[in-house]
């Protein structure tokens, strides 16, 4: 993958965390007495407008990029959101959550570096 395709990739995976991170923020939120609600609510529109703007960036990333090359970087955000909630939402980060993101950070590594030798 080429330096754009990374980078663009990585803005995906932060993107796509992002949108969780409001998501979460949308559902728990004070004024968030019902579903309509959370809806409605700024938080969650911005998480669907995040996803959108992601998924038409993933898709110019998927013009050039091979996908299974690609996809590996933007699963990083998942690993990314618990790290995040534990700062924002006071969610608790055990060690064996550390080592398994140790062993993804790992994996994508390797999976990005081959060369298919």
């Amino acid at each position: 993958m080429t330096i754009r395709e990374l980078a663009l990739a990585g803005t995906v995976a932060l993107m796509l965390a992002g949108g969780q991170l409001l998501f979460k923020q949308a559902a728990i939120a004070p004024d968030a007495k019902n579903t309509l609600d959370i809806f409605l609510s700024v938080r969650f529109l911005l998480a669907i407008l995040l996803y959108g703007l992601s998924t038409v960036l993933w898709v110019i990333v998927l013009q050039t990029a091979p996908i299974s090359k690609a996809y590996p970087i933007v699963m990083i955000g998942s690993a990314l959101i618990p790290i995040a909630a534990y700062f924002l939402f006071r969610e608790p980060i055990t060690v064996r959550y550390l080592v398994g993101f140790a062993i993804i950070l790992f994996g994508l590594y390797l999976t990005v570096s081959t060369t298919g030798k």
